[in-house]
């Protein structure tokens, strides 16, 4: 790979982070929002942390509209038509 292009994805990469980074933090201050919304004391100790793992918790319940199901299933549909159960 020639030094132009690997910078170049280099800064693609880095922009793609700062962009998640930013949608992580715009989600966290969305959720404290929630909270105090709902009547919650966001900075309550049992919350303090709520907004991140709620963050979290989006993040891997969505993961899959993010993944390229070609790469996923590597090839494993067949053609073959079933009208029964395969155990």
């Amino acid at each position: 790979m020639k030094k132009g292009k690997r910078s170049t994805m280099k800064r693609s990469l880095q922009q793609r982070g700062d962009a998640d980074n930013t949608r992580a933090t715009e989600l966290r201050e969305v959720v404290g929002r929630l909270l105090v919304l709902i009547g919650e004391n966001p900075r309550r100790n049992g919350l303090v942390r709520t907004p991140e793992r709620v963050e979290k918790m989006l993040r891997f319940m969505t993961q899959g509209y993010r993944q390229n199901i070609g790469t996923l299933l590597n090839g494993a549909l067949f053609p073959f038509e079933y009208d029964e159960m395969v155990i």
